[in-house]
């Protein structure tokens, strides 16, 4: 790391204000919603599919 630790702190400052400023914290807080979402819809669209093959499976994969 080059420069002294005043400067560091100041830039790391200016990039956390341009972290606020962007709106990325609610990006990064939805994330685990996005993923979870994600992960019921394979889930919903994988049991439809196996439904037509296998129907004991597709039981098995959608849930108990």
């Amino acid at each position: 790391m080059w420069g002294d630790t005043i400067g560091r702190g100041e830039e790391r400052q200016v990039k956390l204000a341009g972290f606020w400023g962007w709106g990325l914290c609610l990006i990064v807080e939805s994330l685990p919603v996005l993923l979870k979402s994600a992960l019921l819809l394979f889930g919903t669209a994988l049991a439809v599919y196996l439904w037509d093959l296998n129907t004991s499976v597709a039981e098995g994969v959608w849930g108990p």
